[in-house]
């Protein structure tokens, strides 16, 4: 399959092993609507989901949520203008543009990879920003296909500081929810700010 993975995270692979079996497409990001999702017409027309436009004010708004989302957008509008984008439209003629989400962890199995090359390289053509590339490349492929989709728990913490996100901390705050083996990733996890003996540690931790 494809799999695209932080280099800076520590994955627990108890989750991955039945999806991954049954040939689901396995991933942090989570398939819902949100105040992010939105679509654009061929016009360049931004709408959101119920098909009303969206004001400059509120794509402002948006932008000041998410700092990235103006970023996001102006990726999506590159490609809305390329003929190509065809390949990737809606019935109604609209590009989707996916919530926003935790783009950590993709597998995509082998069966799905004629849709996943075909969006990821308009995607890749047009440099759209990855927290709303990936979940456009998921979207597309459940779209056209009849694949399921196993959402797996990240662990992260913006709350810690520089500190306390991505430490020994952070993970074993995450693994005191449930039965320690609720989430299947914990990002970021850094090796050169972490040391060979606490990762190997954290990481044995993480899967035993």
């Amino acid at each position: 399959g494809v799999l695209y993975l932080r280099d800076d995270a520590l994955l627990s692979i108890d989750n991955l092993r039945d999806p991954i079996k049954d040939g689901q497409i396995v991933t942090t990001i989570k398939l819902e609507n949100g105040p992010h999702t939105v679509k654009i017409d061929k016009d360049g027309t931004v709408r959101k989901p119920d098909g009303s436009s969206l004001s400059d004010g509120e794509i402002d708004a948006l932008d000041k949520d998410w700092f990235y989302f103006k970023k996001c957008l102006e990726g999506f509008q590159r490609l809305n203008e390329d003929p190509e984008s065809e390949l990737i439209r809606d019935a109604d003629g609209s590009i989707f543009v996916a919530e926003r989400g935790d783009s950590d962890f993709l597998y995509v199995p082998t069966k799905y990879s004629v849709e996943f090359d075909r969006t990821a390289s308009l995607l890749a053509k047009h440099d759209v920003f990855l927290e709303c590339g990936l979940p456009k490349i998921v979207h597309s492929i459940k779209k056209e296909t009849d694949v399921g989709v196993k959402n797996i728990q990240l662990c992260t913490n913006w709350l810690h500081g520089p500190q306390g996100r991505g430490s020994t901390k952070m993970v074993n705050d995450c693994r005191k929810i449930g039965d320690g083996r609720r989430f299947s990733m914990y990002h970021p996890f850094k090796l050169h700010d972490q040391g060979y003996r606490k990762f190997s540690d954290t990481l044995h931790l993480v899967n035993s």
